[in-house]
């Protein structure tokens, strides 16, 4: 459904989840002033946010991947240029708690620790994010064009890195989560 404008009736909600997606919004202000309607006296909006554009610190060589990563997402960019496209950056820099602390009463925090090695793959998370257009500067883009471009890019850098260059990995240590319970009171 649209968080922009939640069909529901104001205070109908007992919990909402946000999972790493407000600074994927237009306009996220807008989006937890929904949540606060929606969400019934007592309840619950249950928030993780991940910090978009910040690479953690890992002790792994992840250049090859980064590499890839910016090469891809860059000549994505350049190309739209040519038809009068650019990106646009929404909501990297928004505050969530300082408006949720003035929409809901009060809030608790729990931290889960992770710590543990993993790695990912082009092909598990980026391409597929980039080619379903999960990005927000993404949201403007015309869906056949943005197709033509994928295909383009694609062949491009099978031609540049390899036929397999969606396995190319990134391996990192995972952060600790903080998630952030809001109640309104």
């Amino acid at each position: 459904m649209n968080a922009l404008a939640i069909p529901l009736t104001d205070e109908s909600v007992d919990t909402v989840v946000a999972n790493s997606v407000l600074h994927l919004i237009s306009n996220p202000q807008k989006v937890l002033r929904e949540i606060c309607r929606v969400l019934k006296r007592g309840g619950a909006f249950i928030c993780v946010d991940d910090v978009p554009g910040k690479v953690a610190e890992t002790p792994y060589d992840n250049t090859q991947y980064l590499e890839v990563v910016n090469a891809f997402y860059r000549e994505y960019w350049n190309r739209l240029g040519t038809h009068g496209i650019y990106p646009q950056k929404y909501s990297w820099k928004f505050d969530r708690n300082a408006c949720c602390d003035s929409l809901f009463g009060k809030k608790t925090e729990k931290l889960i620790e992770r710590n543990c090695a993993y790695e990912i793959s082009l092909g598990d998370v980026f391409l597929p994010r980039m080619i379903g257009r999960g990005f927000s500067d993404q949201t403007n883009v015309p869906q056949g064009l943005h197709e033509k471009v994928i295909a383009e890019l694609l062949s491009t850098f099978r031609q540049t890195y390899g036929n397999d260059f969606t396995e190319i990995k990134f391996r990192g240590i995972e952060q600790n989560i903080s998630v952030t319970v809001y109640h309104k009171i």
